[in-house]
């Protein structure tokens, strides 16, 4: 059994404020489904492999499942995330690569950030981001609206294309490296799909800022609804009042 810790979004808040470095790469349904998917089987490994891509358009290119797996692997001390979602829907699969790999992560809930988002009590992450030097991984439609999220907080902003970031690894890598060596960081924020827990892994020898893999959280604040929550039953322009501070 797949023992996910649920830990509120103060957890993350309060361990990066007391310096404890914080490394949160979260692991979903198509970052599974791509890590296991020489070997995965089922209803749902039929429907993604037919997909052929995520919601945002990038696609599943077979590189990606050596690049994930090996990550899995790698056994560095992050707070892994993981969706419960994939539990339910490939658990089997995950358990016995856990097994063949002698794999022993702690497990954290991974949809944290997204259920504040939906609550509107993302604000205490925003404000605690908006005092600290970042650095941000994403693509140009939260390029665009950065300033708003998180005000004059972002050092320099490094642009992934979509679809298919995940093509264009080495020169974002090195566009980032070269970020951490001239800003010096305190976090640095992603939204670059599969792409981001191969970049923290790159990373994670590197440098000692905490990095965060916020997703598609803010995607909706630049007007596109990437995710079923963003296209259906929340009221998006109060909710997004209040995880900024503007409204409570």
């Amino acid at each position: 059994m797949i023992e996910v810790k649920r830990e509120p979004l103060n957890f993350y808040i309060e361990r990066i404020q007391n310096g404890e470095r914080t490394v949160f790469p979260r692991w979903g349904d198509v970052e599974w489904f791509l890590a296991l998917r020489k070997f995965g089987k089922g209803r749902f490994f039929d429907i993604l492999e037919k997909k052929g891509r995520n919601s945002s358009g990038h696609r599943f290119h077979p590189f990606l499942t050596e690049k994930l797996s090996n990550v899995l692997v790698s056994k560095k001390d992050y707070l892994w995330g993981m969706q419960p979602k994939s539990v339910r829907e490939m658990g089997s699969e995950i358990e016995r690569f856990f097994v063949q790999h002698e794999i022993k992560h702690e497990w954290y809930w991974s949809d944290v950030f997204h259920r504040a988002n939906c609550a509107g009590t993302l604000f205490p992450m925003i404000q605690m981001c908006r005092n600290m030097k970042m650095l941000y991984v994403g693509p140009v439609h939260i390029k665009k609206i950065h300033k708003n999220i998180f005000g004059k907080a972002i050092a320099k902003f490094i642009e992934v294309p979509l679809p298919d970031c995940c093509v264009k690894e080495d020169i974002i890598y090195q566009a980032l490296s070269k970020a951490i060596q001239e800003e010096k960081p305190d976090l640095i924020g992603f939204s670059s799909a599969m792409l981001t827990n191969i970049l923290i892994d790159r990373l994670y020898d590197s440098t000692e800022c905490h990095m965060l893999d916020f997703g598609s959280v803010w995607d909706i604040y630049g007007g596109v609804k990437s995710r079923g929550m963003f296209r259906k039953g929340n009221n998006w322009p109060q909710l997004i009042q209040q995880n900024l501070g503007l409204k409570k």
